[in-house]
């Protein structure tokens, strides 16, 4: 997203994995088996990575960095960071 727009929207993601909104949901078709608990769950994970996401991109450090370092900080940087932080 950030390459095709230049920047990085939480709610693009969350409308263009079908976590916001009313349409079908992509996050269904990549995770069709789970219950609704768990799908419930997946959801709100998937979100709070999106805002940490945003609020990342819009940050001095991410500014400081190069395509190349951001990718590399972000392969070490797990899951629960995200969500949770």
């Amino acid at each position: 997203m950030m390459a095709a727009f230049g920047f990085y929207k939480a709610e693009y993601f969350k409308y263009f994995m079908g976590i916001k909104g009313t349409e079908g949901s992509r996050l269904s078709c990549y995770i069709p088996d789970c219950s609704p608990e768990l799908f419930s769950a997946l959801k709100d994970i998937a979100a709070s990575c999106a805002e940490w996401l945003e609020n990342w991109s819009e940050s001095k450090k991410f500014a400081a960095m190069n395509y190349a370092k951001r990718i590399r900080f972000l392969c070490g940087t797990n899951l629960a960071s995200m969500a949770f932080l």
